[in-house]
């Protein structure tokens, strides 16, 4: 008989489904339920387009819902082996006591830094295993049950020939606003720079407002026809994969907060076959070889790497490819592999 698992997690950029994917190709039976705010009007999209509306709440009460009503009778059935949640949200008090009696293994992987979502600890202490995406998370006194382990990325989704050439010299990617202000900060030195008049530069992303995304046109020139390019604002993960896979070079600027934070476009740009070059953050090496399988800049060498890298495509090349191999090595199947062994659910 098949080994079961459940995942409860939020909508986002289809990490929960690729997760639920990867135990699925490993083997185990798995039921996937996804939680967040609830479906909005043309008067509610309006204005959150506009404004940037606080959504904690609605996450919270979503979350404990999804939890009571469709998760917890599936427990108290049994033959469940581990419930799985992503990132979560505040326990209200009944589902609190049913998950603990239900005597099913409960496993915690963060989505954000305990900075930007404190609490995820609650649900950490409720966990046969906590696996953190910010290693600077993981609690002094560790116990044993908590590890570093950011998330990986969907090989079918990212992966090399999605691109039969590449179209774009310099990719630039992510959310901007203020818990990303140095991404805002790179993009400026490179449209400020000969770089945005040699080479074709392009940018996908948004503050994920309207008033947010008025200010990058007011204040960094950021448009459709700029000198960076601004190429989309949201596009489905798919699309994004292939507009990597046809950049020569993909920058990767991380979030502003956290301690040592790592998102999963660190492996999935190399694992596109892209070359990858990625702010100087000495964390990182824990993951990808520095200057073999992608390039680390600091701010004031970012606009020269770029150009070195442009002018040499061996360099450029062999980056590309050293980075794609080891990308292998972090796939959400490889990354389920450590959860299941570290819990003792491997084999």
């Amino acid at each position: 008989m098949k080994r079961k698992v459940l995942i409860i997690g939020p909508e986002t950029g289809g990490i929960p489904q690729s997760i639920h994917k990867a135990f699925g190709n490993l083997g185990w039976e798995t039921e996937l339920f996804i939680y967040g705010p609830p479906h909005m009007n043309f008067f509610q999209l309006a204005i959150n387009r506009i404004t940037d509306p606080h959504c904690d709440t609605a996450y919270y009460y979503s979350f404990n819902e999804i939890l009571r009503k469709r998760v917890v009778p599936l427990l108290k059935q049994g033959r469940i082996d581990i419930l799985l949640i992503l990132k979560g949200n505040i326990l209200d008090e009944d589902n609190k006591e049913i998950l603990l009696k239900s005597g099913v293994p409960i496993v915690l992987w963060t989505l954000d830094s305990l900075h930007r979502a404190p609490y995820q600890k609650r649900l950490a202490d409720m966990s046969i295993g906590t696996f953190y995406v910010d290693g600077g998370d993981i609690p002094a006194e560790d116990d044993g049950n908590n590890r570093w382990l950011p998330l990986g990325y969907d090989r079918d989704v990212y992966h090399p020939g999605l691109c039969p050439c590449k179209n774009l010299d310099i990719l630039l990617i992510g959310t901007l606003g203020k818990r990303y202000t140095k991404r805002m900060q790179v993009i400026k030195r490179i449209s400020d720079s000969h770089l945005a008049q040699q080479w074709s530069c392009g940018f996908i992303g948004s503050t994920g407002t309207l008033s947010g995304n008025l200010l990058l046109y007011l204040r960094y020139g950021i448009t459709q026809a700029g000198t960076v390019r601004w190429l989309s604002r949201r596009i489905p993960a798919e699309k994004l994969a292939r507009a990597i896979a046809g950049a020569k070079i993909c920058l990767n600027v991380l979030q502003d907060d956290g301690i040592n934070p790592v998102n999963p476009m660190f492996f999935a740009i190399p694992g596109t076959g892209t070359c990858m070059v990625a702010e100087k953050k000495p964390h990182l090496r824990h993951w990808l070889i520095a200057g073999e399988e992608y390039v680390e800049f600091e701010d004031d060498d970012v606009v020269e790497i770029l150009d070195r890298l442009l002018s040499s495509d061996e360099e450029r090349e062999a980056i590309a490819y050293r980075g794609q191999v080891a990308s292998l090595n972090h796939t959400y199947e490889s990354r389920i592999q450590t959860i299941l062994k570290r819990i003792g659910h491997a084999g």
